[in-house]
């Protein structure tokens, strides 16, 4: 009687991981235990494939974001030559 019911709420049918002598099957064994194992294991490695995307979009932010501060670097320098340039010339015509 508790077999039956541990069975139920378990939501497995009756004698579904026994074998023909009554003895218990290998979880190994099971197709089931084995899909859910698989599923995990897809899961995980889906999860690894999104990472590995995560950090390569990462990297490229990271690399947008320096060429981004050595261009402003660039115009402030150039600014900066092109103004003492003028200062020169006016006062050397």
């Amino acid at each position: 009687m508790f077999r039956l019911l541990f069975e139920l709420n378990r939501g497995v049918p009756n004698g579904t991981l026994r074998g023909v002598r009554g003895r218990r099957k290998s979880s190994l064994l099971d197709p089931e235990i084995r899909k859910k194992g698989n599923e995990k294991m897809k899961n995980i490695e889906e999860k690894i494939l999104m990472a590995d995307e995560e950090i390569k979009q990462l990297q490229n932010k990271r690399k947008k974001l320096i060429s981004q501060q050595k261009q402003e670097e660039r115009k402030k320098r150039d600014k900066r030559i092109y103004e003492k340039g003028a200062v020169f010339e006016k006062k050397h015509p």
